[in-house]
């Protein structure tokens, strides 16, 4: 099948057509020019990296403030209410195995938002310490604390 030359498609088969040769060209242009290769690759990631950044930064403020709005804002044993100390903590224990488990944050906060058996809570960055201390739920966390007592 012929495609239209400088279309979508028939770069596809010209690549697919010549990839040997191809691979071969570029070898050898890199090859010669190791240093401006290095260079432009430099040059991209420094342009694209602070726009990445924005991207992610925006979505996780976004997630946030879903999760935050959902879980009604304000810790549910002291009601303190700022937004940069609240955290979202799991009813039973086991969060950070579930963040593991679920491979990284950005689906653990999907689930998080979709959830309706209310397996999470809020709670000041205080309050979740006590808990995790209290329920031994961090056991390095456990005997760094327990060393201390008299």
């Amino acid at each position: 099948m012929r495609y239209k030359s400088g279309t979508k498609e028939y770069n596809r088969w010209y690549y697919l057509k010549n990839q040997d040769k191809l691979k071969r060209v570029r070898a050898k242009w890199y090859q010669a020019n190791k240093e401006r290769a290095t260079i432009n690759a430099r040059e991209y990631y420094i342009r694209t990296f602070e726009a990445k950044r924005n991207v992610r930064t925006r979505w996780y403020r976004e997630i946030r403030k879903k999760i935050l709005n959902k879980l009604g804002n304000k810790c549910i044993l002291c009601g303190f209410d700022n937004p940069w100390a609240l955290q979202v903590d799991h009813i039973n224990g086991g969060g950070t195995k579930e963040i593991k488990k679920q491979g990284g944050k950005k689906v653990y906060y999907q689930m998080v938002l979709e959830d309706i058996n209310g397996k999470y809570q809020l709670l000041c960055a205080n309050c979740n310490w006590i808990k995790r201390h209290e329920n031994n739920e961090n056991h390095i966390v456990s005997k760094y604390l327990t060393s201390f007592k008299k």
